[in-house]
């Protein structure tokens, strides 16, 4: 769970929102006598992540791998373009060492 929701408007804000998770333990029993621990994460809501407001009213909103470097892209048309706005690798980075860190606690 956990995944970012992007939003249009008419208005031609493209607003993009990133869970707010909630970890939780649970502890089940491996059949033995020790217990493995469980960790779960519950969105408990969103928060804007990254926003931007562009000339014409926002029409669709996609993500794909357009220049094939393993990372999506957002797509957004309008009346009369389409933007692809690409990931900051270096956040993409910190983001994935912070993920890691977070998965070994």
């Amino acid at each position: 769970t956990g995944y970012a929701i992007a939003v249009g408007t008419y208005s031609g804000r493209v607003l993009v929102f990133e869970p707010i998770l909630e970890a939780s333990a649970s502890t089940t029993g491996s059949g033995t006598d020790e217990a493995e621990a469980i960790t779960s994460e519950s969105v408990v809501g969103y928060r804007i992540y990254w926003s931007c407001h562009l000339p014409y009213p926002v029409h669709g909103i996609s993500a794909a791998d357009v220049d094939g470097d393993g990372m999506a892209e957002l797509l957004v048309t309008t009346r009369r373009s389409l933007h692809i706005f690409q990931v900051n690798v270096d956040d993409a980075v910190e983001a994935a060492k912070k993920r890691i860190v977070d998965l070994c606690k």
